[in-house]
């Protein structure tokens, strides 16, 4: 079965799966993801950044700099249901594979 790791996240001293909406919990989660990421390329610059459908739940704001922050890294996968909600820089400065039925 899949493997859990418990643990548990705070915003603001509260636990974030009690207290924060749905958006707060995805950044929270891809604020771990990047700090991941940033760990690990200090040991090895080989590293390959996986996020899932990132861009759908982030305003405007937080895309522009997630771009940027991408655009300083290595390579990154992204998974999307709908190209066209991606930002048009992304998807100009990307290798797309579009995988159909």
């Amino acid at each position: 079965g899949p493997q859990r790791d418990n643990l548990s996240v705070s915003l603001n001293g509260k636990e974030a799966n009690v207290y924060a909406s749905q958006g707060q919990s995805r950044l929270a989660v891809l604020s771990m993801k990047i700090a991941i990421y940033e760990v690990f390329s200090k040991i090895d610059n080989n590293i390959i950044m996986i996020l899932d459908d990132v861009f759908s739940e982030l305003d405007i704001n937080r895309q522009k700099y997630l771009l940027e922050y991408i655009n300083k890294t290595g390579q990154v996968f992204i998974t999307t249901t709908d190209l066209y909600k991606l930002p048009e820089k992304l998807i100009n400065d990307s290798n797309i594979i579009e995988i159909g039925e």
